[in-house]
């Protein structure tokens, strides 16, 4: 029998576990561009929808100045 390698999964985005928890696509875009999102271990907030924020990693939403 053959075995062929499996591919890692790839590690969800910002996006995805932002939306996954329920805010809208564009919201979180906005908010993600606004800075107003922090994940843990990072100590600037993240604006890259696309980054690697890979489960269980928290991320929070920062409080508007």
């Amino acid at each position: 029998m053959l075995e062929y390698p499996r591919p890692e999964p790839r590690p969800a985005t910002l996006l995805e576990r932002m939306t996954g928890a329920g805010i809208g696509e564009e919201r979180a875009r906005a908010v993600i561009a606004a800075g107003g999102v922090r994940v843990a271990g990072q100590e600037d907030a993240v604006t890259d929808p696309d980054a690697s924020v890979p489960w269980p990693t928290p991320w929070e939403l920062l409080p508007s100045s």
